[in-house]
């Protein structure tokens, strides 16, 4: 019987280290798990800035200012309708023409057609997101060509006709970029082309003006950031387009005078 005060007192003595060691276990463990709380929180952080960050800098996002360098080289095939509809002077002329062209083509027109190729001819572009994936912008390009000389045969010497060709493009249109990753989406782009040109020869002169649908399928690729390429399809269909030719004092008016162009075009852009 004497042991059971023993115990008892021994027990007693040893409840208090028993609670305190208790609580130094409870307190190691919120340790432990505010430690892991706050190491996947600052992970969760860090990925969200990181996430941020690449949404903020990401090719179309809202904000972002699109200046390039368009159709500097590819294929194209053109299609070139004149008419005349007056019965004393009745004229239906129709010519195509197919280009390979490599930074730059060379798209001048001549006095029966001061027209030419003008969808082929290098041009700048400007672009800017409105909203999310969403652009507005436009092209726009000028041309001017001269030339002269003279030609000797024998002992006769003679002068070469005079020529100038000056041709004026805008294009306005809009688009959506849709980006599958840092490098590679698609951004088509549609809107109006307004091409007007004149060619003379001496005291020939032919002038023309035309209203076209432009259509691009371009595929964007950023192999390094803020620069990139664009590579696609392009379609230039005439709405309207009529012209006036003059030969000394004889005018007459080109009633249609149309330039259809389908090709596979590229160029480069910068983004900011």
């Amino acid at each position: 019987m004497r042991k059971l005060p023993f115990l008892l007192s021994l027990i007693a003595l040893s409840l208090p280290a028993v609670a305190s060691a208790q609580e130094d276990d409870a307190e190691a463990e919120g340790s432990a798990e505010g430690s892991a709380e706050g190491s996947a929180s600052m992970s969760a952080g860090a990925a969200g800035g990181a996430m941020s960050v690449g949404m903020l800098t990401g090719f179309g996002r809202s904000g972002t200012f699109v200046m390039g360098a368009e159709r500097l080289m590819g294929f194209s095939q053109t299609t070139t309708k004149i008419k005349v509809d007056d019965p004393a002077v009745s004229l239906e002329e129709e010519s195509s023409q197919t280009s390979f062209f490599f930074l730059g083509s060379n798209p001048q027109g001549n006095v029966s057609n001061p027209l030419g190729s003008p969808f082929i001819a290098p041009r700048i572009g400007f672009d800017y997101f409105v909203v999310n994936n969403v652009s507005v912008g436009g092209s726009v390009t000028y041309i001017s060509d001269s030339s002269s000389g003279d030609r000797t045969q024998g002992n006769q010497q003679q002068d070469l006709p005079d020529q100038k060709t000056n041709t004026f493009l805008v294009a306005p249109r809009a688009g959506y970029a849709l980006m599958f990753s840092d490098t590679f989406g698609l951004w088509p782009r549609g809107g109006i082309t307004y091409v007007s040109s004149k060619a003379e020869v001496d005291d020939n002169e032919t002038s023309g003006s035309m209203l076209a649908l432009s259509v691009e399928g371009n595929l964007v690729i950023t192999p390094v950031p803020h620069a990139g390429f664009l590579i696609g399809p392009t379609l230039d269909f005439p709405i309207l387009g009529s012209g006036e030719q003059k030969a000394g004092q004889n005018t007459t008016d080109l009633d249609t005078f149309k330039v259809t162009t389908f090709g596979l075009q590229a160029g480069i852009f910068i983004w900011l």
